[in-house]
């Protein structure tokens, strides 16, 4: 019954964090400014396993008229050829610190659904240990 409570806990704590940085990322995209940039270069790195990943330098002009050259936060297995335009958020104060728009959102998605299924097992496991007490048929742990 502990181990159900202790995978129940970290399912929790995870479905947390990924429930308020989807929250984040939805608040930033209602108070940042869009504006469409162009990919000037690409940094390739290599990952863990020999995996490819890119990270775009983005350029874009702020509301006031000043061009501003950006590494994109975050790597992605997305190769944006030099050129292409994408959408690009950033906040008008700190306008060094922008995204590409959508950048991230799928491995948000995935933390969130391992979240919830570990909670669910944690949750699982606590409601039969819980039966199996109630109903007599485990020997209670020591």
């Amino acid at each position: 019954m502990a181990g159900g409570a202790l995978v129940l806990l970290i399912g929790g704590v995870l479905l947390t964090w990924g429930i308020r940085m989807a929250l984040r990322q939805r608040r930033a995209a209602k108070e940042h400014t869009r504006a469409t940039g162009t990919v000037v270069e690409n940094k390739i790195t290599e990952g863990m396993d020999n995996s490819t990943f890119y990270c775009p330098i983005v350029e874009f002009t702020v509301a006031g008229g000043q061009t501003v050259r950006v590494q994109c936060l975050g790597n992605t297995r997305i190769l944006y050829p030099v050129g292409t335009p994408v959408p690009v958020l950033y906040h008008p104060e700190r306008p060094y610190e922008a995204g590409i728009v959508g950048e991230g959102t799928f491995g948000l998605v995935l933390v969130n659904a391992f979240a919830v299924c570990i909670t669910a097992l944690g949750l699982l496991m606590l409601v039969i240990g819980l039966v199996g007490r109630w109903a007599g048929g485990f020997p209670a742990s020591r």
